[in-house]
């Protein structure tokens, strides 16, 4: 439904809000259905449609608009793979705080197209991107393999996977009026794909916190202590949780959780994030850190 979604808030800006909705859906999901043809004809017959992977798979990451330009799609994918952490993905604690959590990881620096699609989705009223950027936190993650189940992408379930993790809950939202939390979108993919449970609200905020964007690091610590408690303890008790966010700056925000659920009695906790803010060393604790502003 990205299609539906993207179209409808483009008729909206032309129209002022005055767009009917049916002619979103109609030519929206025309569109979906004709990607998830070609996506099907370029899987069967590589190299048979040049660009449609880019076009269909590469469309959210530089703000929505790639899909339509499929040169623009084939440096976003070079740009992707430029953006992998590797040889591994997993956090340094030299660099990163994880306080109680046994580690965390996440595939990608958080810079370029990258960061842009992160903004987008969360700035832009863009809740099925964050589904997409769920599904390629499946695959690089947990080499989940993407098929086309009419128009929509679907992550394959990775036998196995499951045996790390009993169950999976999101970093809850933040308080702001978004209308949906980015971290628990991310989440749906990577449950089908582990076959494991999602606990969507096991996680909630005793109290709204400042925005960490531009603290340094000993008020981040301070503006999350406490913030997180665990809603049914029954949930996560004796449990393995996989925790995911969707982006690590300093582990604050992901150690604060770790703490709750480990107080409602989880067995343990792993992080998961699609980007992570790399440093060459700890930052100071009184460094402002920019990392997560607003730039549309």
């Amino acid at each position: 439904m990205g299609s539906v979604m993207h179209f409808q808030r483009t008729l909206n800006l032309l129209s002022r809000g005055s767009a009917p909705g049916y002619l979103a859906v109609f030519i929206g999901g025309f569109g979906d259905v004709v990607a998830g043809c070609l996506s099907r004809v370029e899987k069967r017959f590589p190299g048979f449609l040049p660009g449609v992977a880019h076009a269909t798979a590469y469309y959210h990451w530089d703000g929505g608009g790639c899909g339509v330009f499929l040169d623009r799609c084939g440096k976003i994918a070079a740009e992707l793979e430029e953006l992998r952490r590797k040889p591994g993905m997993r956090l340094d604690a030299s660099q990163h705080y994880l306080g109680e959590l046994t580690g965390a990881a996440a595939p990608f620096r958080y810079e370029g197209c990258v960061r842009r699609g992160i903004l987008h989705t969360k700035y832009h009223a863009a809740p099925w991107a964050a589904v997409e950027l769920g599904l390629w936190l499946a695959k690089l993650a947990f080499g989940s393999e993407m098929h086309m189940a009419g128009a929509e992408p679907v992550p394959e379930l990775v036998e196995g996977m499951s045996l790390g993790y009993d169950c999976i809950v999101p970093v809850p939202a933040s308080g702001r009026a978004r209308g949906y939390n980015v971290p628990q979108l991310m989440a749906v993919p990577l449950a089908r794909a582990l076959g494991i449970p999602l606990y969507p609200k096991a996680l909630g905020r005793t109290r709204a916190k400042r925005h960490q964007a531009g603290l340094p690091f000993e008020q981040r610590l301070a503006n999350v202590a406490g913030a997180f408690r665990v809603t049914d303890t029954e949930l996560v008790e004796g449990r393995k949780v996989l925790l995911v966010d969707d982006v690590i700056t300093t582990g604050a925000t992901a150690a604060a959780c770790t703490q709750a659920l480990l107080a409602a009695g989880a067995e343990s906790v792993f992080a998961i994030a699609l980007a992570t803010v790399e440093f060459e060393m700890f930052p100071a604790r009184d460094q402002p850190l920019q990392e997560n502003e607003p730039e549309f």
